[in-house]
């Protein structure tokens, strides 16, 4: 009876984890999950927020399309006033895409509608400017807003589970 008791004993010892390997175990597991917080909540802030760029600068070219972004620009959203402040008439200039297929990065000059008066002239853009990868609102944006929380938790969970199976 004595041996089964001492048996007993020893495997109790054997399955707890002294104090100090609990507290790297848990440091080391906040550690990662933290990075990985990070990485994720960067990551989907990059995809779903839009950028207000006001008065950025460039030379108008009449036979080329003109990067003003390496991001994207959203679709209607440019504005472009000449040097003195006045707008632009709207048909003078197309968002168009530098080296970037179906992504709209920068203005080109329209001379059908009236602009090839701006050719070589420095004017400047307001527009909205948006990740490539910008996944637009709706159910999918709310989704990806709330995994940065659900990862907290996650974390929460973890760390306070171990305690308590620990003890």
């Amino acid at each position: 009876m004595e041996n089964k008791n001492k048996e007993v004993r020893m495997n109790k010892k054997m399955g707890q984890m002294p104090i100090a390997g609990m507290i790297i175990f848990i440091t080391v597991g906040l550690i990662i999950g933290i990075v990985v917080f990070q990485i994720i909540f960067t990551l989907i802030d990059d995809q779903t927020s839009t950028l207000g760029v006001a008065d950025d600068q460039f030379t108008a070219s009449n036979n080329t399309c003109v990067q003003v972004t390496n991001k994207c620009i959203v679709l209607g959203s440019g504005v472009i006033e000449n040097a003195t402040g006045a707008q632009v008439e709207t048909n003078n200039f197309t968002e168009c895409q530098v080296n970037n297929p179906d992504k709209l990065n920068g203005f080109s000059l329209n001379p059908n509608g009236g602009g090839t008066g701006f050719d070589g002239v420095a004017v400047n853009a307001t527009y909205s400017e948006v990740s490539c990868s910008f996944i637009p609102g709706g159910t999918t944006q709310t989704v990806l807003n709330l995994l940065p929380l659900l990862l907290a938790v996650a974390l929460i969970v973890f760390v306070t589970g171990f305690i308590v199976l620990k003890k």
